[in-house]
């Protein structure tokens, strides 16, 4: 079942299933760039750790569970509690604090264009994510911090902003109006930052993809990457339309719930 809006479906972000969606996307882009760059180029799949500041991680998201679950059967203990007592001798605990320490750190995917044969990394694409968008957080710092370097390391950066939510990439200049942003920085100027803005309302564009100066660019279908997402990941089961998206104008409001109010 397709999404009922003609572009980014932003009940995505409000129904808290974003990151399913992100990484059938980045995964849908990288299919997409390979059967369309040129011999010498490979698009590949990478990931860093994404960070988790304490006041927002909540333990009860996160799916954790033992290596060995011990279970209570209520009748065998209440028959051995009755039974005779054992000689056997007991240790009793030093019961001490400790820290607790998140070892499956959920991480975050990326494209990277790496030129062939010398494996060198020409572009970086990045879908970002809520964590990069919140403001002040070590995720934002991180991300970007990566992102200068990239800009100063003959590298060039496409970064897709698909949330209504968090905070926008700060450039020199303010930013254009639009609900959803495109940037892309060339490694030959990277002191200016292409940016494609565009309303909840319009289709997904195709964009362009920077390689080499010699090689010129490669054209991205994100409409074509984002319905196969959507489809492949199931989206409309999990999506429950009709609560108001606040993030949206009043019009934009009013707009979207007239796209999912049933016929």
């Amino acid at each position: 079942m397709p999404s009922p809006f003609p572009g980014m479906d932003p009940y995505i972000e409000a129904c808290g299933r974003w990151p399913g969606l992100h990484l059938h996307l980045i995964i849908r882009c990288a299919d997409q760039l390979n059967e369309r760059l040129p011999s010498q180029y490979v698009a590949t799949l990478g990931e860093r750790i994404e960070l988790i500041d304490e006041q927002n991680f909540r333990l009860k998201n996160r799916a954790i569970g033992p290596d060995v679950a011990i279970l209570r059967d209520p009748d065998r203990t209440k028959a051995r509690n009755t039974g005779p007592k054992s000689s056997m001798a007991t240790l009793e605990p030093h019961t001490l604090p400790q820290d607790v320490e998140v070892l499956d750190l959920p991480k975050q995917p990326y494209v990277e264009i790496m030129y062939l044969p010398e494996e060198r990394v020409v572009t970086d694409i990045e879908v970002l994510s809520p964590s990069n968008k919140r403001a002040g957080s070590k995720d934002r710092l991180a991300y970007l911090t990566k992102r200068k370097n990239l800009l100063v390391h003959d590298v060039s950066l496409v970064e897709f902003d698909l949330l209504l939510g968090g905070e926008r990439l700060e450039l020199q200049e303010p930013l254009p109006q639009g609900d959803y942003f495109a940037f892309v920085t060339r490694s030959i100027r990277p002191h200016e930052c292409d940016v494609y803005n565009w309303s909840v309302r319009d289709p997904l564009p195709t964009l362009p993809i920077p390689l080499r100066t010699e090689d010129g660019e490669v054209l991205l279908d994100l409409a074509a990457a984002f319905v196969q997402s959507y489809d492949r990941g199931r989206m409309h089961r999990f999506l429950h339309y009709g609560e108001p998206i606040l993030e949206l104008s009043e019009t934009d409001r009013i707009w979207a719930a007239q796209h999912v109010a049933p016929d």
